[in-house]
């Protein structure tokens, strides 16, 4: 019989090996041998999904026995619980109860996924690092509760706030944080919000998702690092400088090309003077025949510091050409230019209209173009 290399492993690899994969996973590794029988109540990580288990009931006393049994004095680093259950009316005070053990436990990572209504006690959470929370609903006001001095990720999915002012109250909370997500938040009256909003001074990273155009790009002007997806596009209010914008990517599900939107996008180059990395992709198949006219002035960003530019979603029209054109006509520096088709353009044809649309003085070495599908 082969030697078992695994479980002549220290308890401390066997333990961070484990904490890789769901609890119930790591709780029957208890079975294989009795040095295994307790290994998993020592991992730093706990991981649960009700999905996993025959009903509900289950899942709660699993979660429970799970806290119950390890040492008192042994840390929590990670905890993420996800719950699909509607039917259990005790959930969310189940979630709380399980949130709040954790937090007792020096807990610096916390994921819940759970259509239910929040726990304010998270937010007294002073050794919590990274938060992402999905599906839940915050109807109260815990201004009083804020406290969170060492969170520096923070990401929000499908988070319903009953008033603007919480999601204000809840990010102004958060002094050094560096990575925010926010996609496609139910926020009452955000054109209010959105005005009292400060910038983020240690954000470094960005990534936010609406179902419409109402972004408080304040907030976010100070990244390196941005990524905005807007179901619905319409002119948005004026902009701040992206003073340290380096990466930038533009998504749009249902945009209309219209003139006022290539000028916004045009500003919105100007404000990011030291942008190397840019992507623009759209999902709609079906654009309007909209023209592009080369502005008078060059953006900053475009002639001096443009490393890569990407076009997504190319449909083969001709503003796109006339765009793609532009960035690489006037980008001194650009490396590479990556045009991604849609099913319906045909690759050949385009490699081809690119090549007779391009001006033959341009020296082809210093630029790649890309054609992808």
């Amino acid at each position: 019989m082969a030697p078992d290399r695994i479980s002549n492993l220290p308890d401390s690899i066997l333990c961070h090996i484990l904490s890789f994969i769901p609890t119930k996973q790591a709780a029957a590794t208890s079975i294989l041998s009795t040095s295994w029988k307790s290994i998993w109540l020592s991992a730093l990580t706990l991981d649960f999904e009700d999905k996993t288990f025959n009903d509900f009931i289950s899942f709660r006393n699993a979660v429970y026995r799970s806290f119950a049994w390890r040492k008192t004095t042994l840390p929590i680093l990670s905890f993420r619980i996800k719950c699909s259950n509607k039917n259990s009316p005790n959930c969310p005070n189940l979630i709380s109860k399980f949130v709040y053990i954790a937090m007792q436990r020096n807990i610096e990572n916390l994921k819940i996924n759970v259509a239910t209504e929040f726990s304010p006690c998270i937010l007294t959470c002073k050794t919590l690092k990274v938060l992402k929370l999905k599906r839940l609903k915050i109807v109260e006001d815990f201004s009083h509760q804020l406290d969170l001095p060492l969170l520096k990720t923070l990401h929000l999915s499908k988070v319903y706030f009953k008033h603007h002012e919480y999601l204000v109250k809840f990010l102004s909370c958060c002094p050094i944080l560096e990575d925010l997500q926010l996609k496609y938040l139910t926020v009452p009256d955000y054109d209010v919000a959105k005005e009292k909003f400060k910038t983020l001074p240690n954000l470094i990273k960005a990534r936010v998702s609406y179902y419409h155009d109402s972004i408080s790009f304040t907030l976010v002007c100070n990244v390196k690092s941005l990524h905005i997806e807007f179901c619905k596009w319409k002119c948005c209010t004026k902009l701040p400088m992206f003073h340290n914008l380096t990466d930038m990517e533009l998504k749009f599900s249902y945009a209309s090309w219209t003139n006022s939107w290539w000028n916004w996008l045009l500003e919105m180059l100007e404000c990011c003077p030291k942008l190397q990395h840019f992507t623009i992709e759209d999902n709609v198949n079906e654009l309007g025949n909209q023209s592009w006219k080369d502005p008078p002035k060059v953006p900053k960003c475009v002639s001096s510091e443009l490393r890569t530019c990407c076009i997504g979603g190319y449909n083969g029209k001709e503003f796109e050409l006339q765009f793609a054109k532009y960035i690489m006509q006037n980008s001194k520096v650009l490396h590479t230019m990556t045009v991604k088709c849609t099913s319906s353009v045909d690759m050949n044809d385009m490699r081809q209209i690119f090549m007779k649309s391009f001006s033959p003085a341009r020296d082809s070495s210093k630029c790649k173009l890309l054609f992808v599908q």
